[in-house]
């Protein structure tokens, strides 16, 4: 990714995985990017973090956030507990409220390739 925030949060997964080089990491600016995941053609970048399973289906937002932890070590207990409706909901809610002030949050964002 190019933005800063995203990068950190790669980082953060990739040390969550412990080295294991289970996720691709491409960035929207990426020209190839629906080539190579034509699943996406079905989000808008404004709606946040996108993650596409190796069957290729597309998740988007908290729900991608959900997907990818789901498959980390120590967090696949999120699987059962996500899909309870008032989890998920609370997880959409506290997902656009990160997404809005990630600038502020981060204090690390401070240039165009911030923009979801």
């Amino acid at each position: 990714a190019e933005c800063p925030f995203c990068r950190k949060q790669i980082q953060n997964i990739q040390a969550m995985n412990r080295g294991k080089n289970e996720f691709d990491y491409v960035p929207k600016q990426n020209s190839d990017l629906m080539e190579l995941y034509p699943d996406l053609k079905n989000f808008k970048f404004q709606d946040g973090l996108k993650f596409v399973s190796t069957d290729g289906a597309g998740s988007c937002g908290a729900d991608a956030v959900f997907e990818i932890a789901h498959r980390l070590p120590y967090w696949s207990w999120l699987k059962w507990i996500y899909p309870i409706p008032p989890v998920n909901w609370c997880a959409g809610i506290l997902y656009g409220w990160i997404a809005k002030r990630r600038l502020k949050i981060s204090k690390i964002c401070n240039d165009d390739n911030c923009e979801i």
